[in-house]
């Protein structure tokens, strides 16, 4: 496997833009991709690849620096409203297991490039959105961040927020799409750390992971610029729509704001259907 290594040409604003990784806006085919993880991608049992990336304090990070620890290790961004809904649960998560679990997270493209933070041009650039999304989400455990063009991301799968347990010998023993989905990583975690065997080796859970990033949606967009919200008014608006019916339960805290917005938005769009029934029958 190759070493990954920020080298020079990364630092410059001309490094190549491979197949469209570093986009300027987000589209329904991204979308769709964030769905499920791609066939021939790392799953469990296999190793995972080649760590070696800078921390938020500019220092180099290898899989040796973790001690022989099991890894929570997710990605993330800055604008990504599912990588916000996900503080809470890792969190949580490190509380309960951060003696035992080694948690790292990857600063990947950003998910809703927009006005005030676009894709990154230069590898320092991306370094600052690293430091930008460890303070914004006050991450305790480190913060690292891939090369200009996610030479690390590709080479597990593309995804805004998936989350990666691995084992002492740097295998990977499950994964989740979202790391967001707190009941499986629990489940994972505890099945690691009292060396039992695991229930599956991944989840595609998507309801409640999704649930959860509605209630930040218009923050995340909002802090990122007009032109995130104008992509998801685009792309998704069943999503920004269900965000703006959120912002009704103030009183929920943001990662549970979702559920009871989309079942006030199912309960309005069957008394419409039901009106339009009744008017047309």
């Amino acid at each position: 496997m190759a070493n990954i290594v920020s080298t020079s040409s990364e630092r410059g604003s001309a490094a190549k833009n491979k197949d469209g990784y570093r986009f300027k806006a987000v589209t329904m085919d991204i979308l769709i991709n964030d769905m499920r993880f791609n066939k021939g991608t790392p799953t469990a049992s296999d190793s995972l690849p080649e760590f070696n990336l800078t921390s938020t304090g500019g220092e180099r990070v290898t899989w040796q620096d973790f001690g022989g620890k099991p890894v929570l290790l997710t990605v993330g961004s800055v604008t990504c409203p599912l990588t916000a809904a996900s503080i809470p649960t890792l969190k949580r998560l490190c509380q309960e297991f951060g003696s035992e679990i080694e948690f790292v997270m990857v600063n990947v493209r950003e998910a809703h490039p927009a006005e005030n933070m676009g894709q990154p041009e230069t590898f320092e650039e991306k370094l600052e959105h690293a430091r930008a999304l460890k303070e914004q989400f006050e991450i305790p455990w480190t913060v690292v961040t891939d090369d200009l063009d996610g030479s690390f991301h590709r080479s597990l799968d593309t995804k805004p927020n998936s989350a990666y347990i691995v084992d002492r010998d740097g295998v990977i023993a499950f994964r989740s799409l979202f790391a967001t989905d707190e009941r499986s990583l629990r489940e994972a975690l505890t099945a690691i750390v009292t060396d039992k065997d695991l229930s599956g080796p991944q989840s595609q859970a998507m309801f409640r992971p999704m649930a959860r990033s509605i209630g930040y949606i218009q923050e995340v967009l909002g802090r990122a610029g007009p032109q995130a919200k104008r992509d998801m008014w685009r792309v998704a608006p069943p999503l920004i729509i269900a965000s703006l019916v959120a912002g009704f339960f103030s009183s929920v805290a943001l990662e549970n704001r979702g559920v009871p917005a989309m079942a006030l938005l199912g309960t309005v769009l069957v008394i419409g259907l039901s009106g339009i029934s009744f008017l047309l029958g």
